[in-house]
C-alpha cells in the first residue's frame, strides 16, 4: 500500500536504487543476524505462554539469535493484534511501547488513542499522521501491519537521512522525532541537509539577517532562523510518516521481493542497527 500525494515527498528511481544499494550489503539472513541485536523482555505472563506454543507450531522458525526471534515475535503479535479482544491489545500496545520499545512515559489512554487513531488512517489510506508521539503509536502499528508499516525511530531516520543525502537527493529530509539520542546529537549531520537544500549563500544571508535583527532589539530574542529554513529541508511532519512508510516499502521490495511480509521490518531493523556503527563511522569519515 503506497499511498501517492502530492504533498507527499517523492524520491526518484535513481535515489532508491543508490539507498537500496547501501542498505543491500546487510540484508542477507547471515547478516543480519550478526547485526541485529536487540534484547527481548519478558513478556506479560497472559501472552507468555501463548507465544511459547506458537513457536512449537512452527519449528521452523530460527530463534537462535536476536533477529530470529524477533522476526518471529513480531510475526506473532501481528496475528495476536488482528484477533485479540480490546484488553489482550492494550495489554500489548503498553508491553511494545514501554518494555520492548523502551519507553517509559505517558499514560496508557493517551498511547491507546494515538494507536487507534493511527489504526485508522492506516485503514482508510490517508496519507497524514500525526506526528505527536510518532516514536510510540508507530511502535504499535509497525507490529500490526508489517507489509507496510514501520516504526519511525531517531536511529532509523539518522540511517536514512544519511544515505539520502549521499545519494544526491535534493528534496526534503524526514525530520527527526524529538526522543534524541544523545550521540546521535553528537554526531549530527544536520548542517549538511541545510547547505544541501538551500545552498551556503542563502545560509550566510540569513545568518546576517538573523545577527542583525538581535543586534538592533534591546530584548533578547528566539531564533526563527532555523525553524524558517527547516520548513524548506524536513518533510512537513503531518505527512512525514506516509512518505517514510513509501520509501521503506521500495527499498524492501528491491530488497527482498513483494512477497516477503516482513520486508520493510527488515529494513527497519538494519537502518536502526547500523545507526550507531557503521553509519556515524561514515559520518565521521566525510566530516574530515
Amino acid at each position: 500500500m503506497i499511498v501517492q500525494n502530492k504533498k507527499l515527498q517523492i524520491f526518484s528511481n535513481p535515489i532508491i536504487q543508490n539507498v537500496s544499494k547501501r542498505v543491500e550489503k546487510y540484508s542477507s539472513p547471515e547478516a543480519l543476524s550478526k547485526l541485529y541485536k536487540w534484547n527481548l523482555p519478558a513478556l506479560p505472563e497472559i501472552l507468555k505462554q501463548e507465544f511459547e506454543e506458537f513457536l512449537k507450531q512452527h519449528l521452523s522458525l530460527d530463534v537462535t539469535n536476536s533477529y530470529g526471534k524477533t522476526i518471529a515475535l513480531r510475526r506473532w503479535i501481528e496475528g495476536q493484534l488482528s484477533d485479540s479482544d480490546p484488553v489482550i491489545s492494550q495489554v500489548m500496545y503498553r508491553w511494545i511501547v514501554k518494555d520492548w520499545g523502551g519507553i517509559k512515559t505517558g499514560k496508557d489512554d493517551v498511547l491507546t488513542d494515538g494507536v487507534l487513531n493511527a489504526i485508522k488512517a492506516h485503514a482508510e489510506s490517508l496519507e497524514k499522521f500525526t506526528f505527536e508521539r510518532i516514536s510510540s503509536w508507530s511502535k504499535v502499528i509497525a507490529f500490526r501491519f508489517p507489509k507496510t508499516r514501520a516504526i519511525y525511530d531517531v536511529r532509523v531516520i539518522y540511517s536514512l537521512n544519511w544515505f539520502l543525502l549521499e545519494s544526491g537527493h535534493a528534496g526534503k529530509f524526514f525530520p527527526p522525532s524529538s526522543g534524541r539520542n544523545s550521540l546521535i546529537n553528537f554526531f549530527s549531520y544536520e548542517q549538511d541537509l541545510y547547505l544541501r537544500v538551500h545552498g551556503r549563500p542563502k545560509i550566510i544571508q540569513a545568518f546576517k539577517e538573523e545577527l542583525e535583527k538581535r543586534m538592533s532589539s534591546d530584548k533578547s530574542m528566539k531564533s526563527s532562523m532555523v525553524t524558517s529554513l527547516g520548513k524548506v529541508v524536513y518533510i512537513a511532519q503531518d505527512y512525514a510518516y506516509q512518505s517514510y512508510c513509501n520509501l521503506l516499502q521500495e527499498i524492501a521490495i528491491k530488497l527482498f521481493g513483494a512477497d516477503d511480509d516482513f520486508g520493510v521490518t527488515k529494513v527497519e531493523m538494519i537502518l536502526f542497527s547500523i545507526a550507531d556503527g557503521d553509519v556515524i563511522d561514515d559520518v565521521m569519515m566525510h566530516s574530515r
